[in-house]
């Protein structure tokens, strides 16, 4: 309902009438017991519009993990690691790899994406779908959907067993079954230690992504 204008005529009414406020304050009756019943209340909050909410959000402070180079950064992430080859990654999943980086950057203390880029792939230019997910993991629009995993690993993107293994790669871990794979595939050797642990994500499917924690709050190699 829009709110008069102070420069137009409203006429008081009824209510104005009962409460006292049409002329002289009541002292008897309804009216005067109204007012008694009110006088306990705390006074409503002052109405703030739309625009002042949006002008202070404009004065706080921004975070230093949102620039122009970091967005570009976790984008070529996101788009090498969820869009390579056959890894073709839900939400879910784009959410936890993004939140690994954001966590190792925390455990790092830096905050710079290019810091911690280099245990990733990062091949790809990023495309504008991963540029959006990319600027809501920086700004926290999106959270950390992993419980603070700083390592995972995708493995259907891990050599099968019996097929070739390209050179350098790490399958040091062995080999496993995973749900939703054929064929056994190999494991890097960094999964299989002790002072990293398994994370279960919701929504997340084991043969695209495993998602890990480095234990303590120290740097992650």
């Amino acid at each position: 309902m829009g709110i008069p204008s102070s420069g137009s005529y409203q006429d008081p009414g009824l209510g104005a009438d009962l409460l006292g406020t049409g002329g002289y304050p009541p002292t008897s009756g309804l009216a005067a017991g109204l007012l008694q019943g009110l006088s306990g209340r705390s006074p409503a909050p002052p109405y703030v519009s739309d625009d002042t909410q949006a002008a202070d959000a404009a004065q706080m402070p921004a975070s230093p993990w949102v620039t122009d180079e970091n967005v570009q950064e976790l984008g070529k992430i996101l788009t090498s690691e969820c869009r390579g080859g056959d890894r073709i990654c839900n939400p879910a999943e784009i959410q936890g790899i993004g939140s690994t980086v954001i966590n190792r950057m925390i455990r790092n203390g830096t905050n710079s994406v290019a810091d911690v880029s280099g245990g990733y792939a990062t091949q790809d230019e990023p495309t504008p779908e991963m540029l959006d997910y990319a600027r809501k993991l920086l700004t926290g629009q999106l959270t950390d959907n992993t419980g603070g995993a700083t390592n995972f690993y995708s493995p259907r993107s891990m050599p099968p067993e019996g097929g070739p293994i390209p050179k350098g790669a790490d399958v040091g871990g062995g080999l496993e079954m995973t749900h939703g794979l054929n064929c056994a595939n190999y494991v890097p050797a960094w999964a299989v230690k002790p002072n990293f642990h398994l994370l279960t994500v919701p929504g997340v499917r084991p043969a695209h992504a495993k998602f890990y924690t480095l234990s303590g709050n120290g740097p992650v190699p």
